[in-house]
Formats: structure tokens, C-alpha cells, sequence
């Protein structure tokens, strides 16, 4: 599962790029938001490969009459490409079919047991125009995320991420680019990526949904699901959250609390590392059954580095979604002794992490220079900012753009008091309404 580490106002090990005007409502970095020093080399070293990788194979890119690799499985709102092999250009090349009442589709590339980078590579629409070139300039699509950030981890893109970037019925093209690191092991070059598809389908486009939501207590934690389906403070937040999403016309299901269970799960508690994150998600996996929800998962704490403050982490901009006939799950990962004491707050941290799960990004980034992709969301420029980094650049504050987006539920950190951060813009809405998890 891909947990990318989401960034804030104070946060990133790299003092060069760490804000350094307060706490954020997250911490760590995440496609969209400012990277620490590991995260900027990984970037490099993606663009560097995918030129590599353009000039070997030509940059050519499928056109909608090839049959590329084609899915092994396709059911009524999937299709599976199962294993597929890394040829050595490093660029896997595959094409699907998205069909006339479909509003979205999630893709997502898993590296398997074979730590690797993964990354969009290019991106062509049925008809045959490039959607997406990662050596082009610029591109009608701006994918959510470069990679998957963190080597174990998969790899997942949705379309639409915005209505001006609206999906189209027919035969898509894309190229992903598997770039192996100092982690993957000798195997690397060989060991297949399995691919699938998850697609939405509606008779019309959707004004209105429900979300199912499982909330999970890790075993050792200092709260479990029977005191938390009671726990006042938590009903609280949970009340905010329902009532944010209601905003944008998404009704969250009743909750469903579960424990994580067994010798696997009793260290769990702590998130120490990425090794930690990711035993975490394979137990989660092997627990969470076949049910279409988006997972929580509560723990004690989550480590970082010096002068980072976590309050959350999500598998990916957006995650990997739970379907019945694909085994992989993510989740958004809440540290409790992070958790904001008001309810508000803490309704807001949930909406917000569960929104970057569902495909929304940040509105403006602390550089006040890359925003979301969303037309009507407003973009609080770096003109404003009266927060510095650690190494003296602009940084915004919340309170610079409370005017803008400020208040706006995805701005990149939180207001430290004076408002409440619980608005969703027709376009977001737009966004969250697509995704495969909202029914």
C-alpha cells in the first residue's frame, strides 16, 4: 500500500524546505506538496529515468488502435492486468477500455515484493491525443501524484481529477515508468508489477453518494473499537466529518468499528517506519474482507524524524480503492497522540486526509506556486506569505489566505484557531463524487 507522508507548515527532515510557521495538519510530503531532501532526490531520479526511458523506446506512445498489453480480467467494473513484466526500458506499456457510462477510473501498479518507484510515464485519450507526457513541458493533465514515493509501494492515478479534465468512453493508452532503487533487490529487473483498473458507472453523473467508512483500533492502542463507538470526543469529530461531506452532497454510512487482531498486530500500535506501515497494511489487508469502504486506522503514535509533527499518513493521492475481487487495500493512518482535542478539528483531519484519498489535493501549497487543478478552487499566491522555512523562502499561512483558500478544507495546513476549514468548492465535489468508493 502506498502511504505517502502528508506535508505541513513545520514539517520535512530537510531544513531547506520545511516551513517553519507552525504546526501543519500534516507533515511529510506527498505529490503536490513540498518534499523533504529523500523525496526531492526520488523526483530527480524520476524525471532523470523517464528521459532515459523516452529516449529508449522512442518515446512513442499507443495509439488507440493498438491492442498494447491487454487486461487478463475484465469484469463489470474492473479489469486486472495481473503480472505484468518490466521490459528494459523500464516503461510498461498497457492499454483498457472505459465504457460509455463509466464517470471516473483508479489505476493503480503495485511493485510487489520487489521495492520499486513507479510513475506515470504517459497518459493518450481514446482519441489518440496526448493526455499526459511526463518530458512534455506541459499537459492538459496534471496526474495527482509523480510516484509512489515510497518504494514497497503501489502506484495510483484517477481520472477525472477535475471537471475541466473531463474522462472520455473508449480506448486508453498508458505508459508507467518502474524505476528500481539502491532497496529493490537483485530481482528488480525481472520481478513482474500487477496492474488493474477500478472503474465507476453511473446511469448519470453523480450529484450525490454515500461513502462507507470502517474505523480500526490497532491492537495495544490506547482506544479499541468498543470504547470508541462510544468515546464522546470521537463521536464529535465524526460528526464534524459527516457534516463537511454533506457539503458536497456525500453521506457517510454508519461506521463500522474493528480491531486489527492477532500476533501479527500487537506491535502495531507504534508506526516506527515504512517497514511498520507496511506490515500494518498487510494485516489490514488480511482483515478487512471484501467490504467497499475506505479503511482508518487509529494507532498510538508515528514516528518521524526531528521537527516533523504527523497527524496523518494516506496510501496514496488518491489510494488504491477496495473492491471485492482485488485483494489490495490502503487506508489513512490517524496517530491518537496527534488528535485535536476540538471537535471540529478533528472532524476537519479526517475529511481532509480522506479527501486526499479519494483524489482532492491541496488547494495552494506552502510555496503559494503549485495549486490543485480544480478551476473554482481559489490559489492564495507566495506574495502573501508572512511564514519563512527553516532557510528563509516564503511560506503561507493559513491566516494569509483566509480570504482565498484558506478556509477551504484541503488548504495545505491548518488555521491554528481563529476559523474552522470545513469548505468544498462544486469542484471538489466534482472529484469526490467520482471516485469508485463513493456509491
Amino acid at each position: 500500500m502506498a502511504l505517502l507522508w502528508l506535508t505541513g507548515s513545520a514539517c520535512g527532515a530537510d531544513p531547506s524546505t520545511s516551513p517553519d510557521s507552525g504546526p501543519g495538519r500534516e507533515a511529510g510530503a506527498h505529490a503536490g506538496a513540498h518534499r523533504d531532501a529523500a523525496t526531492n532526490d526520488a523526483s530527480a531520479a524520476l524525471r532523470d529515468a523517464s528521459a532515459d526511458a523516452g529516449a529508449r523506446d522512442g518515446g512513442a506512445m499507443l495509439t488507440p488502435t493498438d491492442t498494447g498489453t491487454r487486461p487478463t480480467e475484465v469484469g463489470p467494473d474492473y479489469a486486472s492486468f495481473e503480472a505484468l513484466s518490466v521490459p528494459e526500458s523500464g516503461v510498461i506499456s498497457l492499454s483498457f477500455d472505459v465504457p460509455q457510462d463509466a464517470v471516473s477510473f483508479v489505476l493503480t501498479a503495485d511493485p510487489g515484493q520487489s521495492p520499486r518507484l513507479i510513475a506515470l510515464r504517459q497518459v493518450i485519450g481514446p482519441d489518440g491525443e496526448t493526455i499526459f507526457d511526463s518530458l512534455a513541458d506541459t499537459s492538459a493533465f496534471d496526474p495527482a501524484s509523480d510516484a509512489n514515493l515510497s518504494e514497497p509501494l503501489p502506484y495510483s492515478l484517477m481520472m477525472p481529477s477535475s471537471p475541466e479534465l473531463p474522462l472520455a468512453a473508449g480506448r486508453y493508452g498508458v505508459r508507467l515508468l518502474v524505476l528500481p532503487t539502491a532497496n529493490s533487490g537483485p530481482d528488480a529487473a525481472t520481478a513482474p508489477v500487477s496492474v488493474d483498473v477500478v472503474l465507476k458507472r453511473a446511469a448519470a453523473a453523480p450529484t450525490t453518494g454515500t461513502l462507507s467508512v470502517v474505523l480500526w483500533f490497532a491492537e495495544g492502542a490506547a482506544i479499541d473499537g468498543l470504547v470508541a463507538s462510544s468515546d464522546p470526543p470521537l463521536q464529535a469529530a465524526l460528526e464534524a466529518w459527516r457534516s463537511i461531506y454533506a457539503k458536497a452532497g456525500i453521506t457517510l454510512a454508519p461506521f463500522e468499528y474493528r480491531d486489527l487482531l492477532g500476533s501479527a498486530a500487537a506491535s502495531l500500535s507504534t508506526v516506527a517506519d515504512d517497514a511498520a506501515l507496511a506490515d500494518l497494511l498487510d494485516v489490514l489487508a488480511q482483515q478487512a474482507g471484501a467490504v467497499r469502504a475506505l479503511h482508518v486506522v487509529f494507532v498510538d503514535s508515528l514516528l518521524t524524524s526531528p521537527g516533523k509533527t504527523v497527524f496523518g499518513r494516506v496510501s496514496g493521492l488518491p489510494g488504491p480503492p477496495a473492491h471485492p475481487v482485488l485483494a489490495r487495500r490502503g487506508a489513512v493512518v490517524v496517530p491518537l497522540d496527534r488528535f485535536p482535542s476540538g471537535p471540529d478539528e478533528a472532524g476537519a483531519l479526517l475529511a481532509h486526509e480522506a479527501a486526499h484519498y479519494l483524489g482532492l489535493r491541496h488547494t495552494s501549497e506552502f510555496d503559494g506556486v503549485r495549486h490543485d487543478p480544480i478551476a473554482d478552487t481559489d490559489e492564495c499566491p507566495t506574495e502573501r506569505a508572512t511564514g519563512s522555512t527553516q532557510s528563509g523562502a516564503p511560506a503561507l499561512r493559513a491566516a494569509d489566505c483566509a480570504d482565498l483558500d484558506g478556509t477551504n478544507l484541503l488548504f495545505y495546513t491548518t488555521a491554528q484557531g481563529g476559523f474552522v476549514q470545513d469548505t468544498l468548492t462544486p469542484g471538489q465535489a466534482f472529484v469526490l463524487l467520482r471516485n469508485p468508493l463513493v456509491r
